[in-house]
C-alpha cells in the first residue's frame, strides 16, 4: 500500500500546524500580558 507514507504526510502537516497555533497562542499571550500591564501602569 502506498497510503502509509501519505498518512505520516498528513500527520507531519497536522503536527506542524498544531506548532504553528502555539507559538502563536504563545506570542499573543505574551502580547496580552504586555499590554495589560500597560494599562494598569497607565
Amino acid at each position: 500500500f502506498l497510503s502509509f507514507p501519505s498518512i505520516n504526510f498528513w500527520d507531519g502537516l497536522i503536527m506542524l500546524r498544531l506548532k504553528c497555533l502555539l507559538m502563536t497562542a504563545k506570542v499573543f499571550h505574551i502580547w496580552w500580558l504586555m499590554c495589560s500591564n500597560l494599562i494598569r501602569i497607565s
